[in-house]
This record gives structure tokens, C-alpha cells and sequence, in this order.
């Protein structure tokens, strides 16, 4: 009767041992058969995301060129405007008292003008302006830096071919400012007078 007792305990055992390896591999089974796909990137979407980031990034380059030209323009005919204003004062003044000793610093005022207008054109030269309207802006700065010189000198002859250049240089960079260009920067410098007698020192 012990011996029939053990072999009946040993039976359980096993069929729950059994029960349990089954269960195991039912489980693995199941495991590996729920994976499906693959890990391909698809291609056509990946080509349109880089295409989308392409376009994304010149659109912002492009923005940045049009902020800062409107800005350079904005800056060439606001300066433009008050260096023409002091020019011409001075050149009437000239006219007047066909004198520099007696312009009451009226040729002073217009280099201080220049001076003061074509720093700030410089300072609105940036990196993102194009070449084409960096090289004529810089033209008017370079330009306005030879008519006040042949302001300084407190001579009469210069005056005329450098006012020349300097409409011809401030024109260039308002045409391809275009709309951005006030059209009250189209005034033309005055032209000194032929004088009566050497303008004194």
C-alpha cells in the first residue's frame, strides 16, 4: 500500500511538470509568431521630409535677405535725405557769401552729415544683404566719403564732379532698392555757383 501511494504521487507530478513544458513552449510559440514588419525606412516619405526641410530652410534664408535690405534701404534714403538737406544748405550758403570763412559751419554741418549718413548705411551692411545691393551701397558710402572730403578742403573745384558721382552712386542703390526707396530722395544735390572771385579760406 506505501509503494502504490508513492507512484501515485509521482504521477501527478509529473503530468503537472508536463503541463507546465507545454504551457513554456505554447508561450514561445506565440512569441515569435506576433513579430511582423520590418525595420526599412521608407523612402519616399524620407525624400519628401528632406525635401520639405530643404524648402523650409531657403524660405528662411530668403526671409532674411529681404528683412535686411529692407532695412539697408530704409536706412540709404532716410540718410540720404538728411545728407542732401545739409548739402544743399551749404552749397547755398556757398553761393551766398562765396566764402568758407563766412558759411557760419555750414560746410562743417555737411561733412558732420556725411559722416553721420554713411556710418549708418555701413552699419546696415550685413551678411544677408545680396552682393548685388551690397556693392552699390557700399559705391554710395564710398561716394559720399569723396564728396565730403572735397567738402573739407574748403575748395570750390571738386565740388561739382563729386556731387556728380555721388547722385550717380545714391541713384544705383535706390533702383534696386525699388519700393523701398522713398521717392523724396530723388532730389538732386545743388551745384555751386560759378563764383565771383576765389572763395576764401
Amino acid at each position: 500500500m506505501k509503494a502504490q501511494s508513492t507512484g501515485a504521487v509521482a504521477r501527478p507530478q509529473r503530468a503537472i511538470g508536463a503541463l507546465v513544458l507545454g504551457t513554456l513552449l505554447l508561450l514561445a510559440t506565440g512569441c515569435t509568431s506576433d513579430v511582423d514588419g520590418s525595420g526599412q525606412v521608407d523612402a519616399i516619405a524620407a525624400g519628401q521630409y528632406r525635401a520639405d526641410q530643404s524648402s523650409s530652410a531657403a524660405r528662411s534664408r530668403q526671409d532674411a535677405v529681404s528683412d535686411a535690405e529692407y532695412s539697408l534701404c530704409a536706412t540709404v534714403t532716410t540718410s540720404v535725405v538728411s545728407m542732401l538737406r545739409t548739402y544743399n544748405a551749404f552749397v547755398a550758403a556757398l553761393n551766398s557769401k562765396q566764402a568758407y570763412a563766412d558759411l557760419a559751419g555750414a560746410d562743417r554741418r555737411a561733412v558732420d552729415e556725411f559722416t553721420r549718413g554713411s556710418g549708418a548705411i555701413s552699419d546696415a551692411l550685413t551678411d544677408q544683404v545680396s552682393d548685388g545691393v551690397r556693392s552699390q551701397a557700399q559705391a554710395l558710402v564710398d561716394r559720399t566719403g569723396a564728396l565730403s572730403r572735397a567738402v573739407g578742403t574748403r575748395t570750390r573745384a571738386p565740388l561739382n564732379s563729386a556731387s556728380t558721382a555721388w547722385i550717380r552712386a545714391r541713384d544705383a542703390v535706390l533702383d534696386s532698392c525699388g519700393p523701398y526707396a522713398a521717392s523724396s530722395s530723388s532730389t538732386a544735390p545743388a551745384v555751386p555757383a560759378s563764383p565771383s572771385g576765389s572763395p576764401g579760406g
